[in-house]
């Protein structure tokens, strides 16, 4: 067996982060459909990560020196999906190889650096970039006010660096823009059409695409001049998504108009992204499905200590030029497609791209061949073609690129030649509004706009000290649990807050104590003998269904959940990677690639299918209220 335990997370998520919809609907992000664990028999080696929505587990899991990936089969486009619902299959099991030849195009990722006449570009050279972003000035035109600032740009601010809680500040929040495309692409696919799962999709996707960044980030030692950052941390501030519904609208900024137009190069969709105040975030990114011509994958603005230089993290906006219009523009930005070659690239590709774009923010440069690594471990992340991500040096950085890094980041942390300390303390503290019950609050409705608890004072409210308590007469919240009445009172003992679902579930009907909000899962009386199934996946791992009963912080949310995979019960067992195999050195995976899959292993299909009777569907299919999980 390999059992997963995962709890709910938002560990790379800002306690206030939020989701920013169309012109001017927000709402806080539903973390409850998040999770993060590792193998329960390898807790020290292993790592999982994903998110459940729509029935499905879209995630990774991460064991010794095999990673396995379980997606939406729509993900894809439609050549999957009359196999199953989803598909899990191993890193090394893809081929890409059409994508390894000399006369085929190869992804590419670039970097500008506006100040570097010598810049190397990967698709571009100096003055083409130039001329494809419309002769991009080279020095920005500043306020009437920002003159004043100049000298605080170049010189040190007066400040306590060796106080506890600056040494402490590791976190770099991020923006990001979600482009109409990837929105299209996903609410077509993974989103069947509807709004509530593909936001759900989006958050998932890019859940794990910076925790993703932040296995490789955090391992790190930024290093310069005897000085020290350790645990750089990526975490998302706000996600704002832009659909196709929302482009033509007039009261969209600048920026958001120019990137609704439908034909941009990757350079052009940059410099529009960039067009606006990020001063507040260390990072701002916008994530597309753009199928650029050169291949282009990621495009970032380069941090530098040079004493002329601009860009990477933490920069601050200024004005610029651009098309005739004096914009403002922050250059700690970069932008990231999730199309390649008219393909769906692979989570994995996504994830490296990502990793590689913020190398450049933080002042790595490409790889040359004395530091790009060699045939025997593959390319560093920073090398200037996209990897396969299953070699081992694939999500390393070389001693070049971390020579590059350490004196960025160090400059940023003590705010040496211009540069500002944006670099926040990485604690996690709850807030009320994020519709978790926290130990400091009696209830948690959300904000004002979305919370229809008539039991519980609304975060964001007219007075802000009553948020997250409840009213007068109220005795319990239905925020805090299922056994809350509307009327704010428990319900009776013969209330039943959680129904026996049959095949579906290992608890039976599970009753109200009458004394509390929460309902008692945990109460071996509504346990039920666990009749696992063992069903046919992906190299004849098999998930069978298994309990362990313990509620989620907020209970009334959906319970957590243990998701099991089990070999042996037929068939082969899974091979394991071997030191000496050679991967293929690509950044899609296309349809008809994913579905050769199923081919091999002498007929077993390599698809975790749902079936096409109603029987199958109810053993298959991966609900949210079915699997269990303890909290770590």
């Amino acid at each position: 067996n390999i059992t997963l335990v995962l709890k709910n997370t938002n560990d790379f998520f800002a306690s206030d982060a939020d989701i920013h919809l169309g012109l001017s609907t927000f709402r806080s992000i539903n973390s409850s459909i998040l999770f993060d664990g590792y193998v329960l028999d390898h807790p020290d080696t292993s790592y999982v990560s994903g998110g459940f929505y729509s029935n499905w587990f879209d995630g990774t899991i991460k064991m010794s020196n095999e990673t396995w990936h379980i997606e939406p089969s729509r993900k894809y486009g439609q050549t999957l999906v009359n196999a199953g619902p989803s598909i899990i299959y191993n890193a090394l099991d893809v081929d890409m190889t059409k994508y390894n030849s000399n006369t085929a195009f190869r992804s590419k990722r670039v970097v500008i650096d506006e100040n570097d006449e010598s810049s190397s570009f990967c698709g571009l050279n100096k003055n083409e970039n130039q001329k494809n972003m419309d002769k991009e000035t080279k020095r920005s035109i500043p306020d009437d006010f920002e003159e004043l600032d100049f000298k605080s740009r170049y010189t040190r601010s007066k400040r306590q660096t060796t106080d506890k809680n600056e040494r402490e500040r590791t976190c770099c929040y991020i923006y990001i823009r979600v482009d109409p495309t990837l929105w299209d692409v996903v609410y077509k696919n993974e989103g069947l059409n509807e709004k509530e799962p593909t936001i759900h999709a989006i958050v998932t996707f890019l859940y794990r695409t910076v925790t993703a960044a932040n296995a490789i980030y955090r391992s790190l030692k930024f290093e310069s001049n005897g000085d020290v950052l350790h645990r750089f941390t990526l975490r998302i501030k706000r996600i704002r998504i832009l659909t196709p519904d929302d482009c033509g609208h007039k009261n969209l900024s600048l920026s958001e108009t120019n990137i609704c137009r439908s034909f941009l190069d990757s350079n052009v969709l940059l410099t529009w992204h960039s067009a606006e105040d990020f001063s507040d975030y260390c990072l701002a990114y916008i994530f597309a499905a753009r199928d650029f011509g050169d291949g282009t994958l990621g495009l970032a603005w380069m941090g530098s200590v040079a004493s002329n230089s601009r860009g990477g993290i933490c920069e601050k906006s200024s004005k610029d030029m651009y098309e005739g219009q004096r914009v403002t523009k922050t250059l700690n930005t970069g932008m990231i497609t999730v199309i390649n070659h008219n393909t769906r690239t692979s989570s994995l590709m996504t994830e490296l791209t990502f990793a590689h774009e913020v190398g450049h923010n933080l002042g790595a440069e490409h790889d040359d061949e004395k530091c790009g690594g060699d045939t025997t471990y593959g390319h560093y992340i920073m090398y200037r073609r996209a990897t396969t991500g299953l070699e081992e040096n694939n999500n390393k950085f070389s001693n070049c690129s971390m020579d590059k890094m350490g004196p960025v980041v160090i400059s940023v942390k003590n705010e040496l030649v211009g540069k500002v300390n944006c670099l926040t303390e990485c604690s996690q503290v709850g807030y009320c509004g994020n519709r978790n019950v926290e130990d400091n609050e009696e209830c948690d409705c959300g904000f004002i706009s979305e919370c229809t608890d008539d039991c519980c004072y609304p975060a964001g409210g007219p007075d802000a000290k009553l948020g997250c308590k409840l009213k007068p007469g109220a005795r319990c919240s239905p925020s805090k649990g299922p056994c809350c009445s509307d009327q704010c009172t428990f319900h009776a003992p013969s209330h039943i807050c959680h129904k026996d679902k049959a095949s579906q579930d290992c608890i039976g009907d599970v009753r109200c104590d009458g004394i509390q909000a929460t309902c008692p899962l945990n109460d071996t009386q509504f346990f039920k003998p666990i009749d696992a199934l063992c069903l046919i996946g992906f190299m004849s791992i098999f998930v069978k269904i298994c309990s362990v009963h313990t509620p989620s912080s907020n209970p009334r949310l959906k319970p957590a959940r243990t998701l099991s995979l089990k070999r042996g019960c037929h068939g082969p067992r899974p091979h394991a990677m071997h030191k000496n195999r050679q991967p293929a050195s690509s950044s899609a995976i296309s349809g008809s690639e994913l579905t050769s899959l199923q081919q091999q292993s002498k007929g077993q299909p390599k698809v975790f299918v749902r079936g096409s009777n109603s029987t199958d569907k109810q053993q298959i299919r991966i609900q949210q209220n079915k699997i269990k999980s303890s909290h770590l």
